[in-house]
Formats: structure tokens, C-alpha cells, sequence
């Protein structure tokens, strides 16, 4: 059962803040709070949407070679990976899915 069908969008980041250090937690988190991100991005400006999606693999990248990119000395941000990268990509599919409904 994916994160989302158990957690409504807000949660992620009260999740993530309650396990600063817990670096499981944060993998499991990432995919989902990319997703949820980009969906709500794109929903509101698609083509901020598309401009954050094209990033999402250069970012990625970036952290693989440990540039820190929202991680703080107190909170650990997820690890790059595949899920994640899908996860966001994911999101903004529903975000353009959602304006073609409207």
C-alpha cells in the first residue's frame, strides 16, 4: 500500500521532523514527499512543474556526490534514488492530470 493511501500530504514533513536522524525513515519518506510536492507544484503552475521535474534527476545527482540540498545539520534528507526521481515525476503526471480535469 503506497504512503499516500495512509497519510494525507502534510504529514510527510511532521513525519520527517519527528525522525531528524533516522536515516530509514527519511528514504521511505522521500519518494512520497517528492510526489506530493510536485503534484501540488504543478497543479498550481504547470510550467513551474515541468521546470522543477527536468530538475529532479540533476538534483538527484547532486546529492549522490553529497551536495546538501534541503538536509540540515539537525535533519537528514533522504537518499537519491530511483523511487524518489519516480516518486516526483509521479507527482507531476497528477498535477497535469488534474488541471486536464478541471
Amino acid at each position: 500500500m503506497p504512503l499516500s493511501d495512509l497519510i494525507d500530504p502534510y504529514s510527510v514533513n511532521r513525519l520527517r521532523a519527528s525522525y531528524p536522524q533516522d536515516q530509514g525513515v527519511q528514504d521511505e519518506l522521500g519518494p512520497e514527499e517528492h510526489r506530493q510536492f510536485l503534484e501540488e507544484v504543478t497543479s498550481r503552475n504547470p510550467l513551474f512543474g515541468t521546470l522543477i521535474a527536468a530538475g529532479v534527476p540533476v538534483y538527484s545527482a547532486l546529492k549522490m556526490v553529497g551536495v546538501n540540498l534541503g538536509g540540515t545539520g539537525e535533519m537528514k534528507t533522504s537518499r537519491p534514488s530511483l523511487e524518489e526521481i519516480g516518486g516526483a515525476w509521479t507527482g507531476y503526471g497528477r498535477g497535469l492530470m488534474g488541471l486536464l480535469k478541471k
